[in-house]
């Protein structure tokens, strides 16, 4: 029986074990790197909507990145990634769309609600009314002006385009 044995074989037989440990070892750090990315993605996920929760209701004042960062424990550089994991954009850019996403609902739900353009500039948070016009355009696709005319001549396409914003500041 011994004779029928390659020299070797034990030498064989334990690089097939050790392929087996190494599949095995593989399979159960797969499990526990996986785990952990849940686990990031979940805390991810409850710190970023903690954040879009205190930017709607303090989109209208003067807030900082650090100040968004701040409220939700973080440095302003981890929250930047943080936000970039769950929603692919920055806390800064998340603010600037709710402001103008703020602008087109008072707009669209009471064009008469703000005086001027000016005056809506304030309200959501824009410390100069050029630069709303701006990110308004940016984000809108038409002027603050034109948002208001259109609402009034064509309350359809109005409608889509405030739906539109309406889902891309929709919270996670």
């Amino acid at each position: 029986n011994s004779t029928l044995k390659k020299k070797g074989y034990e030498l064989v037989t334990r690089g097939i074990l050790c392929n087996i440990w190494m599949l095995l070892y593989e399979y159960a750090c797969t499990d526990e790197v996986d785990s952990a990315a849940d686990s990031l993605s979940s805390r991810d996920d409850a710190r970023v909507r903690a954040a879009c929760d205190y930017i709607s209701e303090h989109y209208g004042d003067m807030l900082t990145l650090d100040d968004i960062a701040d409220h939700i424990h973080l440095s302003p550089s981890e929250c930047c990634r943080c936000f970039k994991r769950v929603l692919f954009k920055t806390p800064i850019e998340f603010l600037m769309e709710y402001r103008v996403f703020s602008a087109a609902r008072i707009l669209f739900k009471d064009p008469k609600a703000a005086d001027s353009m000016s005056e809506l500039s304030f309200i959501t948070g824009f410390n100069n009314p050029s630069y709303f016009n701006k990110v308004f355009k940016r984000y809108m696709q038409c002027t603050p002006t034109r948002y208001r005319q259109m609402i009034k001549e064509d309350p359809e396409q109005a409608e889509r385009l405030y739906i539109t914003m309406q889902e891309g500041v929709t919270l996670i």
